[in-house]
């Protein structure tokens, strides 16, 4: 309900601590569901947003806990979350966790 909500706010920096706080809580819960979540969204803007935030919660994370959660979304997925990578790594700064991979290759 809380994903649902979030997602009829306009454009701004409290929908994107929405979206934000949503992918924070949801992907280690069930990555599965947030990416078919995502999958759903017909807003252009909304879907990017999401996917920079998604990319930057799973950017946090150990390669193991990466590599599970990427197997829950569809390749074009993970293009998307892909696209976002600098735009999630400035989000995050030094809170990515120590990899030579952050990419989310299909």
């Amino acid at each position: 309900e809380a994903a649902a909500w979030v997602t009829m706010f306009h454009p701004s920096v409290v929908r994107q601590a929405g979206i934000n706080i949503i992918a924070e809580r949801w992907l280690p819960r069930d990555s599965a569901a947030a990416f078919a979540w995502m999958g759903k969204m017909t807003d252009a803007t909304l879907r990017q947003e999401t996917a920079r935030a998604m990319q930057g919660v799973i950017l946090q994370q150990a390669p193991e806990i990466r590599d599970t959660w990427r197997q829950h979304a569809s390749p074009q997925i993970r293009i998307e979350l892909e696209q976002q990578s600098k735009a999630a790594l400035m989000d995050v700064g030094d809170n990515v966790t120590k990899s030579t991979d952050y990419k989310t290759t299909p």
